[in-house]
């Protein structure tokens, strides 16, 4: 993570004029035990470090577990459409 804002810094750096557009986006939630304290745990992280220049602007960990897939990681036909109208 940090080698990404790093990256992401130097890169800004070497625009001129204008610069441009970041935005962050969560990671859609997982109800596999295994992987939801990883999942909430970046998702937090990356709330926590949201600033001007690298907004957090598609808050996908909002999808509700109901809209889960049987293989607990994948969004099914409804959670797609979800995953659609918060990123359109």
């Amino acid at each position: 993570y940090k080698r990404l804002l790093s990256y992401l810094s130097t890169t800004l750096k070497k625009f001129d004029g204008s610069s441009p557009l970041f935005t962050l986006a969560t990671l859609t939630p997982t109800s596999r035990e295994y992987q939801a304290p990883f999942v909430e745990s970046l998702n937090d992280r990356l709330l926590k470090s949201a600033s001007p220049r690298f907004p957090v602007g598609i808050r996908l960990d909002e999808m509700p577990l109901e809209l889960l897939s049987p293989d607990g990681l994948h969004p099914n036909g409804e959670g797609y459409d979800f995953l659609a109208a918060v990123v359109a």
